[in-house]
């Protein structure tokens, strides 16, 4: 066999190699790279999401305020944030396979609906103007991320002690544990049923968090309904979203949280959301092709629906799943296989740190409650939005939007005196 032709002289990926073999380790951005998705893996481990703008938002933020030589490259920073998507996705398939089997048609459908919508989006980049559209969807966003954002409830004092909150959560706690007391209870059972445990109000407000907020509210929870069969309280249990825990992990005696609040089989039936996920994945494709905006899409999703973490955690990356490796290999051909091969080294850091970033936000997920998770992917719904009205420079734009969701969220929050005001005219 002759010797392989000189580097100069070999196109290709034999070209490519020999680039990889003079690899530019003085480079500044190959330093900085590493923390900065670190943080985006914290991100995505926790919630599913928001690795890529938050990426974004501190690549942009660091060249802004340091100018690190390289950072002005858009197609890199591209090709990272797709690089650690594509770490995200791997860590959840392994990590959350389980959960994806158990989705089964209703998450390759979201995967498959994402992926060919995307295409779409990217067709109609060349014949809309991205940028208008950026713009509009960050006013939607900022709107729908202040109104639904949850918020903490004031406690009013009010005559004789105590405040209005801690005197109704008595009554929350009753209609919570009457709640409770349907799971693993047959009609009969329930007809001479005894007191509960007196742990049965808090695996309440742990399992079921709308059972709680409809009892404040006295109205019957979403999805409770009463067993289909005689001795068979499973259809109950899984209208409610919860499953059978192993019963090793179930503790015996009083204040043991039930089945459903320890179990780690929590479920949710996606039929449910039959019509709106792909209505989501579409969306989400599309904007994703278009502007680079598919993530909000599915926190609407999220928000409206009410999707359990322990769903929405591991869906989004599924959804994924198909379209990232097609944008890699677009990339790759817009790139080049020798400058691919040339910033070989600085993405392989981008997928040791993603992954680790994202191992530890996974175990902080498990500390986290629904609301909270809500929360955070509201913030990164604003975080967006900002970002696209150009927060980072200071921009009119960016903040009239910020006085606007100053603005609706005052605006949902009742001064505390009104609720005391009307607890003393009711007294009277």
């Amino acid at each position: 066999m002759g010797a392989a032709p000189p580097p100069h002289e070999a196109p290709g990926m034999y070209a490519a190699w020999a680039e990889l073999r003079i690899l530019d380790w003085s480079r500044p951005v190959l330093y900085v790279t590493p923390f900065i998705i670190f943080i985006a893996g914290l991100a995505n481990g926790m919630s599913g999401m928001g690795g890529g703008i938050i990426a974004t938002a501190i690549w942009l933020l660091m060249w802004k305020l340091f100018h690190i030589p390289g950072m002005d490259d858009d197609e890199l920073l591209v090709l990272i944030i797709s690089v650690q998507q594509a770490a995200s996705v791997a860590c959840f398939a392994c990590s959350e396979w389980s959960t994806w089997r158990r989705l089964g048609w209703h998450g390759f459908t979201y995967a498959l609906v994402v992926l060919l919508f995307s295409l779409v989006g990217s067709f109609t980049r060349r014949r809309l103007d991205a940028h208008m559209v950026q713009h509009i969807l960050a006013w939607m966003f900022v709107v729908f991320g202040a109104w639904k954002m949850p918020l903490p409830r004031s406690r009013p004092a009010v005559k004789g002690g105590g405040d209005v909150n801690g005197r109704k959560s008595a009554d929350v706690c009753k209609g919570a544990e009457e709640r409770v007391a349907v799971i693993g209870r047959t009609r009969e059972d329930r007809d001479n049923a005894g007191p509960l445990p007196h742990g049965a109000c808090a695996a309440a407000e742990v399992a079921f968090p709308d059972a709680v907020q409809a009892a404040a509210d006295n109205t019957s929870p979403v999805g409770l309904a009463e067993p289909r069969t005689q001795g068979d309280p499973a259809p109950v249990a899984s209208e409610l979203g919860c499953g059978p825990a192993p019963e090793s992990e179930i503790g015996d005696g009083p204040g043991a949280p039930s089945k459903c609040a320890r179990g780690r089989t929590l479920s949710f039936d996606m039929r449910r959301v039959r019509w709106s996920l792909p209505l989501s994945g579409a969306c989400s494709g599309a904007l994703n092709g278009l502007c680079g905006l598919g993530g909000p899409a599915f926190i609407v999703l999220v928000r409206l629906a009410s999707l359990p973490k322990e769903i929405a955690r591991p869906l989004f990356p599924l959804g994924m799943a198909l379209e990232v490796p097609l944008r890699i290999t677009m990339i790759i051909g817009k790139r080049g296989p020798r400058a691919i091969a040339a910033d070989a080294h600085i993405l392989s850091l981008a997928i040791l740190s993603g992954w680790l970033g994202i191992s530890v936000g996974s175990r902080l997920a498990a500390t986290i409650s629904q609301t909270e998770f809500e929360v955070a992917l509201l913030s990164l719904m604003l975080m967006s939005a900002f970002m696209v009205l150009g927060v980072l420079d200071l921009s009119l734009a960016s903040l009239g939007a910020a006085l606007l969701a100053a603005g609706v969220l005052a605006s949902r929050r009742a001064p505390p005196f009104a609720s005391a005001d009307r607890m003393g005219a009711e007294r009277r």
